[in-house]
């Protein structure tokens, strides 16, 4: 939140938003849908139902497969293990129990396919999170959402979504629910956005990003707000960037 206000105070204004996973909380905030009370509140009920939910023994395994082909190395090993995150044609993240997991990734690994375990703590968007997802959205009964004050995008539902569905509800489907990343960032490519800028404190979807917009009629521009251990720098080359991508810059600002 505190990234995206400095880049409004340098003049960068969103077309439109979108999250991935808990980020959605953030872009809502940004969107007007939540106050900054009611995210951090989200946040930290969040948090605490997973703690006090979820059951141990569970992983998260990003892969280099199509959904096809992760279908089929799971059908292999545990159907219990199911896809938590389509983030890209070609770039998942799967989650179940730790052991079935690691018994992929070394068929994976044998057959030279990336497969690479995330830490993580919990089994996010998986049907281990189904009792934080029923305790949060227990927790959250009465969250008043407001409208959006510019286009809020959805990976819970890989869509255009109004500000008045971030109920309790659709909080609660966005812990157990997978990621929709890949439809999410499709439907804004077919809204018209061609400058994407991730914020956060170091590249984490650039890439995924890229493979989503593979073959795009025209280039996008795909930034990252900075990178570890040089912020300072990285943020003033991304700044430029965006400048020679035609974004109107506060340059006063910018010191």
């Amino acid at each position: 939140m505190g990234l995206a206000a400095l880049w409004k105070s340098w003049g960068v204004i969103p077309s439109a938003i979108m999250g991935h996973s808990v980020g959605e909380v953030a872009a809502a905030c940004i969107a007007g849908i939540l106050t900054l009370e009611q995210a951090a509140h989200i946040i930290v009920l969040r948090g605490r139902c997973m703690d006090d939910h979820t059951p141990e023994g569970g992983g998260m395994l990003a892969v280099g497969m199509t959904p096809e082909e992760a279908a089929a190395v799971i059908a292999r090993h545990d159907t219990t293990v199911s896809i938590a995150a389509f983030n890209g044609p070609q770039s998942l993240t799967l989650a179940g129990r730790k052991s079935s997991l690691e018994a992929i990734a070394a068929e994976l690994d044998a057959e030279e396919i990336f497969a690479r375990f995330l830490k993580v703590s919990h089994p996010f968007h998986h049907e281990m999170m189904q009792p934080s997802a029923t305790a949060l959205r227990e927790a959250l009964e009465g969250l008043s959402p407001g409208p959006e004050s510019l286009p809020f995008f959805s990976t819970v539902t890989g869509g255009r979504l109004a500000g008045a569905s971030c109920d309790a509800d659709h909080w609660a489907g966005g812990v157990r629910l997978p990621v929709q990343f890949a439809a999410t960032v499709n439907n804004l490519a077919g809204y018209g956005i061609d400058i994407w800028l991730e914020v956060g404190a170091h590249p984490a979807l650039v890439r995924s990003l890229q493979e989503c917009l593979t073959g795009q009629p025209a280039k996008p521009t795909i930034l990252a707000s900075m990178r570890r251990e040089r912020e300072q720098e990285s943020l003033l080359e991304t700044a430029m960037d965006l400048h020679l991508a035609g974004v109107g810059l506060d340059f006063k600002a910018i010191t």
